[in-house]
Formats: structure tokens, sequence, C-alpha cells
């Protein structure tokens, strides 16, 4: 039997521009159980697709101090929709407008620590534009085939999490099996 863990606390321990760390502590069978989370609003992660081209940016992560291959993604802004949001940020990263925009579904980023989801589209039907990027965002904009994007993963060349999963959404959601099995093959 589940049982199902009781909230009795959450306590602020730093409000930054981005996130908060809150401490969250339950009862569970009459012991206390602390956890500390980082708490972050929802953000979006959009696979701009045209025909069998995949967009995809490099962007260098400060956190990590390397650049990542990525598909564009962004933070809610307060009170935003995901669907809103999506076609916000993946005009602003790549200039690229989307004439279809469809969900594949949404994810926590990492769960054993931050209470983030994520909610993954995919963008179809594009219009080529103007960039606006923010003044912390370096990035640049790289198009590829479908085929190479699957090996750069397979290659262990992608390492960002919130593109792998959304790579795997569309594969599972949006390919045949008979042609995924093909994407994957060396």
């Amino acid at each position: 039997m589940e049982v199902q863990p009781e909230l009795t606390s959450e306590e602020v321990l730093f409000k930054g521009r981005a996130f908060s760390v809150i401490e969250r502590s339950f009862e569970v069978r009459g012991r206390r159980i602390s956890y500390d989370v980082v708490r972050r609003r929802p953000a979006v992660v959009i696979m701009p697709l045209d025909g069998g081209t995949v967009y995809m940016i490099k962007q260098f992560r400060g956190s990590i101090g390397k650049w990542l291959w990525e598909f564009p993604a962004g933070t809610l802004e307060e009170g935003e929709d995901p669907r809103s949001c999506a076609l916000r940020e993946l005009e602003e990263e790549t200039g690229l407008k989307a004439g279809r925009l469809e969900e594949l579904g949404k994810f926590f980023a990492s769960p054993g620590y931050t209470d983030e989801v994520l909610y993954s589209y995919l963008a179809t039907d594009l219009e080529v534009g103007e960039s606006e990027l923010e003044e912390d965002e370096i990035l640049k904009v790289f198009r590829f085939p479908l085929r190479e994007v699957v090996q750069m993963t397979i290659r262990g060349e992608i390492e960002d999490s919130k593109t792998l999963a959304t790579l795997a959404l569309f594969l599972i959601k949006r390919v045949d099996p008979s042609e995924a099995l093909q994407l994957l093959m060396r």
C-alpha cells in the first residue's frame, strides 16, 4: 500500500532572479523528512522541423562552462501559457515563426532536486525571420538533417536532457516505427 506523505511545511532558503531554493518537509509514518528543492517556473522546448531538416542551437551554458547542442527553449513569463511561450521563444532565439505548433508532451526536468516542468513542442510550417536574443544568451543557429541529429545523439554529442527528451517524444509519437529504426541505424 502506498503511503501518501503529508506536506507539513515549506520554507524559502534562497530567492534569486531565476529560481528559489526551498525546504519542503513531509510527515511519513510519524517521521519528518525534508527535501531541498529548486523551485523554477515552467519552461518550453521546441523542435523546429522543416521537412527533414531540424533547426538546432549551439548555446554557451555558463553553469557548466561549455557549449551545448540544444533545441530552442525558454521559461514561461508570469501568467504566460506554454504555447504562447513556445512561439515567442522560437522566434526570439532562432527568428523562426511556426505556422503549426504541436505539443509532444511534458516532463519534469530533474525531479530529484527541482519541480521544474517542461512542455515539448514540434514546430512546423516555418517562416524565417530575425532573432532577438536576450543579453545573456550566447548562441548560434544551425540546420541539420533529422538523421544527423539522431546520429549526433548516438555519438553522445547532444548532452542536453530537454533536447534528448523532446527528440525521444518526437520519434515515439510522430515517426513510423520502421522509419525510426532506419534513423537509428548507423
